[in-house]
C-alpha cells in the first residue's frame, strides 16, 4: 500500500534523520527506521533508550463524501514533509467521532521524502462522517502528531490542506501536491 521501494538500512545518524533537533549527545540505536537520542547534554543510562519520532508527517487531504459509494470512494491522504522517508510501522491514524477506530500502518509501511500516502476505507476501515469528523495521527509511542477536524462534507470535494490552511476544493489531488482551484 505505501507504493515506496524499501530502502537499505543504514545503521549511521544523520543530520537530516534527526529533522534539526540540535543534541549533544546521542546513542547510536534505531527501532523501526525511527531513531532513539539521549536528552542534549545527557548520557543514556545504559540499556535505557529514548525513542524520539520524527515530526513533519501530516494530514494533507481527505475524501470524505465521494460521487460515487462511500464504501470504495473514501480516502485519506498523508504527507511527509520531510527531506527523508518514514518508517510508519506501528502508527495509527484514529477516528474520533462516531464509530471510534484505529487504523494501525502495517510492519513494512514506509512514505518517502516529501512522499504520499494514500489510505483508502476499504483497508483502514475508517468511515469518514459526512457530517463532521476528527482523525488523529499517533506515532507508535501512542503521541498525537496531527488532527484535523471537519464539519458537514460537501459532496465530491476533498478537505485540503492549503497554504497550511484547511478548505474544500473540487480539485482532487489524491497522491499529488493540492492545487488551487482557478476559475
Amino acid at each position: 500500500t505505501n507504493g515506496q521501494p524499501a530502502s537499505p538500512t543504514d545503521d549511521s545518524i544523520s543530520n537530516d534523520s534527526i529533522a534539526n533537533e540540535e543534541i549533544t549527545t546521542t546513542t547510536k540505536t534505531t527501532t523501526s527506521d525511527n531513531v532513539a537520542i539521549a536528552s542534549p547534554g545527557e548520557a543514556m543510562p545504559s540499556g535505557e533508550v529514548e525513542t524520539r519520532y520524527p515530526d513533519g508527517v501530516i494530514f494533507n487531504e481527505l475524501l470524505p463524501s465521494p460521487e460515487g459509494e462511500d464504501a470504495t470512494e473514501e480516502w485519506i491522504e498523508i504527507f511527509n514533509k520531510n527531506n527523508f522517508e518514514i518508517n510508519l510501522s506501528g502508527w495509527q491514524v484514529q477516528d474520533t467521532l462516531g464509530k471510534v477506530t484505529n487504523y494501525r500502518f502495517p510492519d513494512g509501511t514506509k512514505i518517502g521524502p516529501r512522499g504520499f500516502l494514500i489510505v483508502k476505507r476499504q483497508e483502514s476501515k475508517i468511515v469518514l462522517n459526512n457530517d463532521g469528523d476528527t482523525l488523529k495521527l499517533l506515532n507508535p509511542g501512542g503521541e498525537e502528531t496531527n488532527i484535523v477536524t471537519f464539519e458537514k462534507a460537501l459532496l465530491g470535494k476533498s478537505y485540503s490542506l492549503i497554504n497550511d490552511e484547511w478548505t474544500w476544493t473540487s480539485v482532487l489531488t489524491p497522491g499529488k501536491q493540492n492545487a488551487i482551484p482557478t476559475a
